[in-house]
């Protein structure tokens, strides 16, 4: 029941040139070796370490079960029953769908012939104009299948929260959460990422966490199954993704701290700001520890 393989993005013409002249550059730079000696090629050719971008790494959050046991007991009674119907849904639907030997990403993926890095599935992505609530599928990450991109449409935004940040004032929505998917087609992780990366509007945790609850897709497209998911899956990691923002950022503002000047919401050396590693059993296990107690 793996899901599709991931297919490199088809090049394009114009690509497809600059290959082609690449190659030429390295044959011609080999047969200047041979005429002005290797070693002085080689040193002109070999990357400065200057010249090398070094990546933020993204911080990384992990709670053992006791620190996630401790950290559920924070949250209220109500509050834990609704993320225990989300995680008893969510095993339904995979129940559901591993009976027909499928799962809820190669749901989304049915129908499109080959899946393609970048792209995002389904095309056009998936937008509940009434529920203001947004998704799509891609990949382009190694240590993963893929990943859903999670958003909250702009109209959903309170008139009196304003923006942290935005590029132009069309942007439609704002990013929220991802959830990183194994090539079973399980949950493995949350991440939250910069704002170049998803182009939306940007919001502090403080404002964007009490609008959390209000995602919502309700559509029979392009996966009935796979939506109801979602939602539940937002209902269950509650807790991870309210921490995942905060930390995300208080990322932000540390590297702030260091470079005043800099626009840190368009650095390419920083994409994914905080990530988790998640379980859907673990997290019920839990939940169901502490309200045991109570």
């Amino acid at each position: 029941m793996t899901t599709p393989l991931i297919h490199e993005k088809k090049q394009s013409k114009k690509s497809k040139l600059l290959a082609k002249g690449l190659v030429f550059f390295v044959i011609l730079a080999l047969l200047i070796s041979f005429l002005l000696g290797k070693d002085s090629v080689l040193k002109f050719f070999s990357p400065s370490k200057n010249l090398v971008l070094q990546t933020h790494p993204a911080t990384k959050i992990h709670w053992d079960q006791e620190k996630l046991i401790a950290r559920l007991s924070e949250f209220s009674t109500e509050r834990l029953n609704q993320m225990l119907v989300a995680g008893k849904e969510i095993k339904q639907w995979e129940r559901i769908l591993n009976k027909g030997h499928t799962n809820v990403v190669k749901e989304i993926l049915s129908g499109f012939e080959e899946f393609y890095e970048f792209e995002h599935f389904p095309k056009g992505d998936v937008i509940d104009t009434e529920n203001l609530s947004q998704y799509y599928y891609h990949a382009h990450r190694s240590d993963e299948h893929g990943h859903f991109h999670l958003f909250l449409l702009q109209n959903r935004i309170p008139s009196q929260i304003r923006p942290y940040f935005f590029k132009d004032s069309s942007n439609s929505h704002t990013h929220f959460i991802a959830i990183s998917m194994d090539t079973k087609g399980f949950p493995v992780g949350l991440f939250t990422v910069n704002h170049w990366v998803s182009g939306d509007t940007w919001y502090k945790a403080e404002d964007l966490c009490p609008l959390i609850d209000h995602f919502k897709i309700e559509l029979p497209q392009p996966s009935w199954l796979t939506n109801q998911w979602l939602n539940a899956m937002v209902g269950l990691f509650y807790p991870q993704i309210i921490d995942l923002l905060y930390q995300r950022d208080r990322v932000l503002e540390e590297l702030q701290k260091k470079d005043s000047k800099q626009n840190l919401f368009e650095d390419r050396k920083l994409e994914v700001i905080s990530e988790m590693p998640i379980s859907v059993d673990n997290q019920i296990e839990a939940i169901s520890a502490v309200l045991k107690m109570r």
